[in-house]
């Protein structure tokens, strides 16, 4: 029976979050240089200093383009895995955004992934 109750709860908390969730997109790109990087995977993960939790996650395409929807409020955006001959940044979160209904430059984000030295 706590299974099922289980399953029932997260269930719930996914239809809520799904429900008020904002697209976020943008493009990555390789510095120095600025060429679109694919293959490179973008995790967003709550805010909190002790806890964060992954929210979502997306792949970059060959336009080094990504999306993901997530929940309204605060995420950190960081990169989950990055392709042969480049590097994760320091620090590792690469933006902090508020995801909100009314913010459009949501789906306009640039982010930049370092090379290999």
């Amino acid at each position: 029976m706590r299974p099922t109750c289980l399953i029932t709860w997260v269930a719930s908390v996914i239809c809520l979050s799904t429900a008020t969730a904002q697209e976020v997109a943008g493009t990555v790109t390789a510095h120095p240089g600025g060429e679109p990087v694919a293959e490179v995977v973008v995790m967003a993960i709550t805010p909190g200093e002790y806890l964060q939790l992954m929210l979502a996650s997306g792949r970059t395409d060959p336009q080094g383009r990504f999306s993901m929807r997530l929940p309204t409020g605060g995420a950190r955006l960081y990169f989950g895995g990055v392709p042969r001959g480049f590097v994760y940044p320091e620090p590792q979160i690469v933006a902090k955004i508020d995801v909100t209904a009314e913010d459009k430059d949501l789906q306009k984000l640039r982010l930049e992934v370092p090379r290999a030295q």
